[in-house]
């Protein structure tokens, strides 16, 4: 027997948008939605006790300190990164290139967290920028650096700013390791301003010759070299969903 239509009881289901984070967490706590989707931090949120939290660890999008390479020289990226202690934050990333990829170079500079090579080519001082979503993560990278001596100026922005110094920022990354977009300097999306004829040259061979993986290979180890980013780890998100 076929059930009539007024036998057939469908569940509404109303979708609400919100421009930010903040807004659609704002609208979980006052009970105006009941479920947020791969919404990103909130330390808080996730503990409440009537909640269910189910967490997912992005490895194709990452998290990182985007330097302005026309501002900051090698030597000063290069203590700026080591000047974070990136120990603090699991699921860490060392690169630009997944550790689930195919041409993942673990054989890379890690940049672990070291007082003396911090404080050996260190500004006096920096603006930190970032959106209000990573401000957390900026608090922590601001603290890093005030220890190694430097003066951080943290500045919070809805916005992507036309200009910057130092930009904690997410960054999503192709299945392909093909990353000339990202990185080759004649790219509008190359937002660290990088520019390295050795890393354009193997972007460009990277596309055309049969020996990808260790043209990648290279790429990694050099770009990690320059330091145009400081790496910090694999974004997570979280689905909330009230019991």
């Amino acid at each position: 027997m076929v059930p009539t239509d007024r036998e057939i009881s469908i569940p509404k289901i109303q979708y609400r948008f919100y421009p930010s984070d903040s807004l659609a967490q704002m609208a979980f706590k006052l009970g105006l939605v009941d479920i947020l989707e791969n919404t990103l931090v909130n330390d808080e949120m996730i503990k409440w006790s009537n909640l269910s939290v189910k967490e997912v660890v992005h490895k194709d999008r990452w998290v990182g300190v985007f330097f302005n390479n026309t501002k900051l020289d090698k030597p000063t990226r290069q203590a700026l990164s080591y000047g974070i202690d990136k120990s603090r934050w699991k699921n860490r990333t060392l690169g630009p290139i997944s550790d689930q990829s195919w041409a993942f170079n673990p054989d890379i500079k890690y940049y672990e967290f070291d007082l003396a090579k911090a404080r050996s080519k260190k500004p006096d001082e920096i603006t930190l920028t970032t959106f209000p979503v990573f401000q957390k993560f900026a608090e922590e990278i601001k603290s890093d650096w005030e220890k190694v001596g430097i003066k951080v100026n943290l500045s919070i922005v809805d916005s992507m700013p036309e200009d910057f110094t130092a930009l904690v920022l997410t960054q999503a990354t192709p299945i392909d390791p093909d990353q000339y977009a990202l990185w080759h300097s004649t790219q509008n999306t190359n937002l660290p301003h990088y520019n390295s004829p050795r890393i354009d040259k193997l972007l460009e061979e990277g596309r055309k010759s049969k020996d990808r993986l260790n043209i990648y290979l290279d790429m990694q180890k050099y770009l990690l070299e320059d330091a145009p980013v400081a790496f910090l780890f694999y974004q997570t998100t979280y689905t909330i969903v009230r019991k």
